[in-house]
């Protein structure tokens, strides 16, 4: 029997699901949507009994980490705090090990408005065009997903604590709405969303927040300024600032909470954002409310070299550790993943060849920093 104090022991692995849509009528899931998902494709959910849940609850009750939740024990190892360690803590007083739906992640349609350098056409429709231009293939599900589709048939909702929504962008889609207009005990429930920070919710959607427990609006944003349009092109600086400010206080169970996804492009650029996250975002406690979360794909800081490591490591020295839980876990990150294998340089100036844009000048810091590495 498993200690639910152990460090294998997550109760999302008993009490949580991810669901996502991968056309045809089918799905694939996992206990949450950072842990891997399910390759073999399912066209009903049965929560208590699928055999690809169950393989990691076998894994957890035998005190054994669940290869299914490397991003977890990557975070853990490297000093930092997992999300099987926030959840540990939300949901002290579920922590059986028998199977109940408390939590759901949900993946709205891959519906966006952005074409973010950290992302591609699996989850953003808006990157299909510069996918084709680039040659890198595109998520041809896209146009045969049945819009009507429910991925909640044969799931007990009733007992649900926590909904989190990602995309795409959520707001853009109705899947959100759908979903929480099901809830007959959403004033029990703790919902979540990653967006973009384009889209204003509607009064209809303001009024459906108001009825939950909480809301907590976690925003992708991974710079400001001109760093904020080249990483989120082609998504407008002032117009996500500008909904920020409306959004704060808009309903009293609603916070906002910062997504900063830190690649080599960007780190430079951490110390500006937490600084405007102080300055402009109303109550905010930079400590709690700003996570940082490392980018994987062709920007992933493993690829960057030696001497470009270095200044890394140098600029994050002026972060205090002391105050964000991510501190030590980042610079573990820097120095100890190393894959000089990825020329990622050809990729921004692929970008920059088909968008009209420029990472030299935008990223002045991590262009002249680069150069000790040619």
């Amino acid at each position: 029997m498993i200690d639910t104090n152990s460090k294998t022991y997550c109760p999302l692995i008993f009490h949580g699901i991810y669901v996502e849509r991968a056309g045809n009528g089918a799905y694939q899931i996992a206990p949450c949507c950072i842990s891997k998902k399910s390759q073999v494709l399912t066209q009903t959910i049965d929560f208590v009994n699928n055999r690809y849940l169950n393989v990691i609850r076998t894994a957890a009750n035998n005190n054994v980490r669940a290869p299914q939740c490397q991003s977890c024990w990557v975070v853990e190892d490297n000093g930092g705090e997992s999300r099987r360690q926030v959840y540990m803590d939300r949901f002290k007083e579920n922590q059986a090990t028998t199977p109940e739906l408390i939590s759901l992640d949900y993946n709205t349609l891959p519906i966006c408005n952005a074409k973010c350098i950290i992302c591609g056409p699996y989850f953003s429709s808006a990157w299909i065009q510069d996918a084709q231009l680039l040659k890198l293939g595109s998520r041809g599900a896209i146009t045969i997903i049945d819009k009507e589709q429910n991925q909640l048939d044969g799931l007990d909702l009733t007992q649900l604590k926590s909904v989190y929504f990602n995309g795409g962008e959520p707001l853009l889609t109705n899947d959100h709405v759908t979903i929480l207009t099901q809830l007959q005990n959403i004033n029990e429930v703790a919902v979540s969303y990653n967006i973009n920070g384009s889209c204003y919710p509607t009064e209809d959607v303001l009024q459906l927040w108001s009825k939950a427990k909480e809301v907590t609006l976690s925003l992708s944003i991974d710079g400001i300024n001109e760093q904020f349009e080249y990483i989120r092109n082609p998504l407008i600086w002032k117009q996500v600032s500008d909904n920020i400010a409306k959004l704060n206080n808009c309903l009293p169970n609603l916070k906002i909470n910062i997504a900063y996804t830190v690649g080599l492009h960007n780190v430079f650029g951490l110390r500006e954002c937490i600084n405007w996250c102080n300055t402009n975002i109303d109550k905010f406690d930079v400590a709690t409310q700003f996570h940082v979360h490392t980018a994987n794909g062709k920007l992933d800081i493993k690829f960057a070299g030696r001497e470009l490591r270095k200044s890394f490591l140098n600029e994050l020295s002026l972060i205090d550790n002391n105050k964000f839980y991510w501190g030590t876990s980042l610079k573990n990150y820097v120095r100890s993943t190393v894959d000089p294998s990825n020329n990622w340089m050809d990729y921004l100036y692929s970008l920059d060849k088909i968008r009209n844009t420029n990472w030299e000048t935008t990223f002045v810091e991590l262009y002249e920093n680069s150069l000790n590495d040619r």
